[in-house]
């Protein structure tokens, strides 16, 4: 069992870790911190069956205090490096992913304890936690008391970074006269701390349900259709997007085409998306460029150009691609997907929608919804026009991502 204080389980830390949904996208890049915080994804890992035994072995870690030693014979007994054909190193890939979870849950978890006593206790004081290679500005901030409600806590509550051990006590008033202790201002934020840890584990969590969302949805919601988990709709209030210069222009297609039958409407703008997006191939990976965040974008012929089909003003916007996928705005949302006859039920994914505006005679601005393939890659799922700004309003769900500023 394990003997470190900060690392046994208690409900507040196993309820954090019991909400997330797996997330099996491969790859921590354009992720943002508060997106972990609802999301179990382990870097490099692309396969739902592995993703679930290393999840499984996390779950047993945090709920019964497993030891690092522990839970690598947990994974060494579920041939889970094998399976995944890691390249790293067996023991420490082991590591990162245990102190990682540990780490974040346990620190979700205090948090969720910190807001309900904080009435009695409004006091937060930092604390470096035992480190090899101690950070220096972590080190500065060592001791350093401020109001449990200042802000400077919404981007720096630890963990602070990979392998941070730095934890954080609550004091009362009479602490802080018993102790001598000064309650500093608001100090500098930390230069050296990577953009995608800029969030507090535990506050968006605090609001979250204890558990993944279950159930069906409503059966008013049209089929085939994604349909969005309520709680991870946005709650950030909705500002007005200015308009911009844009990338790209509308395009001409065959407008005879809409005469014709579904099945050759289909496989004209398939082969239409391919001739004048894709080079000609049948798929292309492309980025969505969102300030410093560069993510991986597969778009499909078939897939997304099956969606475009359904309403021609989207394949004349195709011309627009290059603006939205340089989005002014991009927000994450946790969707299921319904069949058309209702009968199938997809599994909670998490899906990324891109908005942006653009100067045209007739479009005010474009949406692109992205999803988790189920394969690792981040795919293209559908794309329409709005002829009015106030249109883009509804779209505009989920959390808004925080743009990392070049």
């Amino acid at each position: 069992m394990n003997t470190d204080p900060t690392k046994l389980p208690f409900n507040e830390a196993i309820d954090y870790f019991k909400q997330k949904g797996n997330d099996a996208t491969g790859s921590y890049k354009g992720v943002h911190g508060f997106i972990h915080d609802r999301a179990f994804m382990v870097a490099g890992c692309m396969r739902d069956d592995i993703l679930l035994d290393i999840r499984a072995a996390v779950d047993d870690a945090i709920t019964n205090g497993r030891s690092l030693q522990e839970f690598q014979k947990t994974l060494a007994q579920k041939n889970v490096f094998d399976r995944w054909e890691q390249k790293h190193d067996k023991g420490w890939r082991a590591r990162v992913i245990y102190d990682t979870n540990i780490a974040t849950a346990y620190s979700a978890g205090r948090y969720h304890q910190m807001q309900e006593t904080k009435a009695y206790l409004p006091y937060w004081q930092y604390k470096h936690g035992p480190s090899r290679v101690p950070r220096q500005e972590h080190l500065d901030y060592n001791n350093i008391v401020l109001k449990a409600d200042d802000p400077w806590w919404d981007i720096h509550y630890p963990p602070n970074g990979w392998g941070c051990s730095c934890y954080v006590q609550a004091l009362s008033q009479g602490d802080i006269e018993r102790m001598g202790i000064k309650v500093s201002k608001s100090p500098k934020p930390m230069k050296d701390l990577d953009p995608y840890w800029q969030h507090a584990p535990g506050k968006e969590a605090h609001i979250w349900p204890d558990r993944p969302p279950k159930g069906k949805p409503s059966p008013k919601v049209k089929t085939g259709e994604w349909v969005p988990d309520k709680n991870w709709l946005a709650k950030d209030g909705i500002t007005p997007l200015p308009n911009r210069e844009n990338l790209g222009n509308r395009l001409q297609y065959n407008r005879n085409i809409l005469s014709e039958n579904k099945q050759e409407k289909r496989k004209y703008v398939v082969n239409f998306l391919k001739d004048n997006i894709l080079g000609g191939e049948e798929s292309k990976t492309v980025s969505i460029k969102y300030g410093k965040t560069e993510i991986p974008l597969l778009i499909s012929a078939n897939g997304f150009g099956g969606h475009i089909a359904q309403d021609f003003r989207r394949l004349e916007c195709l011309g627009y691609l290059k603006d939205v996928l340089n989005p002014q705005e991009m927000r994450s949302e946790f969707s299921q997907w319904v069949s058309e006859d209702k009968k199938t039920w997809g599994k909670w994914s998490l899906c990324h929608i891109l908005v942006t505006t653009i100067n045209d005679p007739r479009y005010k601005g474009l949406v692109l919804v992205c999803q988790n393939n189920g394969k690792g890659s981040l795919e293209a799922y559908t794309f329409y026009p709005v002829e009015k700004l106030e249109q883009l309003t509804p779209h505009r769900k989920g959390r808004l991502i925080p743009r990392i500023r070049k």
